[in-house]
């Protein structure tokens, strides 16, 4: 059987099972997370599939994901499976990557980690939204802004414009904060739409 056909099929069973709701199959769909090509589909069975058994397991994969498009979808199912505050350090370190983890706001938002406590602030659709947050970290921090839709972002930290690199598609800004006081200010203001939440992460690389 040709290599891509046997994929196609593995694909078309994963799917299946979540589709079934077959919770017995959760030590196998655990295992397929360490298969590069099946991991993000396993992980969205899990997700579906709501066993709480496969928690543990999906949340040590998540915080050792080399696979960059993998991340987004363990993370979501994650959530999915009841994690919250537990999943700050490994999603704020994917967060805080030059290139951040696609949705790694929105996924924030759902654990509940756009609070005081883990530097963040949720905001409800506002326009113009200004707030003090703990700087997580001495060095250099990673800046997000959440929006409700693409919309272009006017962004101020301490009193200085800094540049945010937001693509015309996209629901999240990102922006660098090299040098800041153990509290900092942030100001955004969203052209269109409104603001959903402002995270601050410490600034991370890929090496570990």
């Amino acid at each position: 059987m040709a290599p891509s056909v046997e994929f196609a099929r593995q694909r078309e069973i994963v799917d299946a099972l979540s589709h079934a709701r077959a919770r017995s199959a959760v030590p196998t769909l655990i295992a397929l997370l360490d298969d590069v090509r099946l991991c993000s589909i396993a992980a969205r069975a899990l997700g579906v599939l709501g066993d709480p058994a496969a928690r543990g397991p999906l949340a040590s994969h998540f915080a050792t994901e080399t696979h960059v498009v993998a991340r987004s979808v363990e993370a979501s199912a994650i959530v999915a499976l009841g994690a919250g505050k537990e999943l700050y350090a490994p999603l704020a370190r994917f967060a805080g990557l030059p290139e951040p983890m696609p949705s790694a706001l929105e996924v924030a938002k759902a654990a509940g980690l756009l609070d005081a406590t883990h530097s963040g602030v949720t905001v409800r659709g506002e326009h113009d939204v200004q707030t003090t947050l703990r700087a997580p970290a001495r060095g250099p921090l990673r800046l997000g802004v959440l929006l409700d839709g693409a919309s272009d972002l006017i962004l101020e930290v301490d009193g200085n414009p800094i540049h945010g690199d937001h693509r015309k598609d996209a629901m999240e800004t990102w922006a660098t904060v090299e040098v800041h006081g153990e509290a900092v200010s942030v100001h955004a203001i969203a052209r269109d739409g409104g603001i959903r939440g402002v995270w601050l992460v410490p600034s991370s690389t890929e090496a570990r």
